[in-house]
């Protein structure tokens, strides 16, 4: 590498270097969304209009084997409630953890809508060569 391109240039940020204020900043942020209601019990409430009920059924889901869920909907938000089966378990961190499979599951339900058409689409001329044949 010539010296000249090197001379006043800063050093490029890697993908792994973390900004660790940034990420502690992030995560305070993220907390204040939870509600601590007894010491092993959260809750986190979402919108109805952000989240489908069956985005945050198949998100609850997957978290059955490390705490207890239960789901109260009113007519604006979904309130979720955690507790802890294991008490050595982050229910906070169990519960941001949930909160971004959420998210997944609601992209999930959007693309799957989305591009509904082209799936069937694809399906009916993939199966449309094999009920030719026979």
């Amino acid at each position: 590498m010539p010296i000249a391109s090197v001379v006043g240039s800063k050093p490029k940020k890697k993908e792994k270097d973390i900004d660790i204020t940034k990420e502690t900043e992030n995560l305070k942020n993220m907390k204040e969304i939870l509600k601590r209601i007894e010491s092993n019990k959260l809750l986190l409430s979402v919108q109805n209009d952000l989240f489908e009920k069956e985005a945050i059924l198949n998100a609850s889901y997957k978290f059955t084997n490390k705490c207890y869920i239960n789901i109260e909907q009113n007519d604006s938000f979904t309130e979720i409630y955690f507790q802890s089966k294991d008490e050595n378990n982050d229910l906070e961190l169990i519960a941001l953890n949930f909160n971004n499979e959420l998210l997944d599951q609601q992209v999930r339900l959007n693309t799957g809508r989305e591009f509904k058409g082209i799936r069937e689409e694809l399906v009916r001329k993939a199966f449309s060569t094999v009920t030719k044949k026979q």
